[in-house]
């Protein structure tokens, strides 16, 4: 499935900031990473992020669109309810 996620690099920690709706009826993953946005170590440290909360290779995850974009599609092989269920535990729901 595609997963669009919104990222904000630099931070001091890298972590899921929020899982919500966009306009467009699309849920959206924010994420703050510990990486500066340089020769795609941001996007690197997105994949390792997210294989740890979501419990996924970082190998089974393909960035579709927004190499050089602060907003991203991958694709990940979860179904909507097993993501909702990672991503509730990740944020304490």
């Amino acid at each position: 499935m595609n997963l669009f996620v919104k990222v904000t690099p630099g931070a001091r920690v890298s972590q899921i900031k929020d899982y919500s709706q966009d306009l467009f009826g699309h849920w959206v993953l924010s994420v703050s990473l510990n990486a500066i946005p340089d020769k795609g170590e941001a996007n690197k440290e997105l994949l390792v992020c997210l294989s740890k909360i979501l419990d996924i290779p970082k190998t089974s995850m393909t960035l579709l669109k927004g190499h050089t974009s602060r907003s991203k599609i991958l694709d990940i092989p979860l179904d909507q309810d097993v993501l909702n269920q990672r991503i509730d535990k990740a944020l304490g729901k």
